[in-house]
């Protein structure tokens, strides 16, 4: 937990869906604009992801 602006607020580690969704978005954006340099499939962004815990 920690203090936001919105008192104590608990932090949740896990990827959420709506994160994913915007991976996706920022995978399109950076290929528009050409700052991606690798050949990455905005789909695949979901299987990079997991339920494991970074310590």
């Amino acid at each position: 937990m920690f203090l936001g602006p919105s008192g104590i607020q608990k932090l949740d580690p896990r990827i959420q869906p709506y994160q994913i969704t915007a991976l996706k978005n920022s995978v399109i954006t950076l290929k528009r604009i050409g700052k991606l340099d690798a050949s990455v499939n905005p789909d695949e962004v979901a299987n990079w992801t997991d339920e494991m815990i970074v310590i």
